[in-house]
């Protein structure tokens, strides 16, 4: 009788810790999923960075260009669209 009653105090007192490790489990699980989230986004961001080094970062500076002309033959439209300067620089 007494090592019946042994065996479930020593039973109740393991339950907590089992849950406890049920706790620690769930969490690593759920840390390891963040982790192969985080991955994947590294990983694609990677892949557009790569594209982006490839075929935008050589004509970046030729859009510079493109933008300031923009902006001046637009300021010179905001003037008076009927002038020879806002069409030249409209064409330009």
């Amino acid at each position: 009788m007494v090592g019946r009653r042994l065996w479930v105090v020593a039973a109740l007192a393991l339950v907590p810790q089992l849950a406890l490790a049920d706790k620690y489990e769930d969490a690593f699980a759920k840390t390891q999923q963040l982790f192969d989230a985080y991955k994947a986004s590294a990983d694609q961001y990677n892949a557009m960075r790569a594209k982006y080094d490839q075929y935008y970062a050589p004509i970046a500076p030729q859009w510079q260009v493109v933008v300031t002309a923009r902006k001046v033959a637009d300021d010179e439209c905001n003037k008076n669209k009927r002038t020879r300067a806002c069409r030249d620089k409209t064409l330009a």
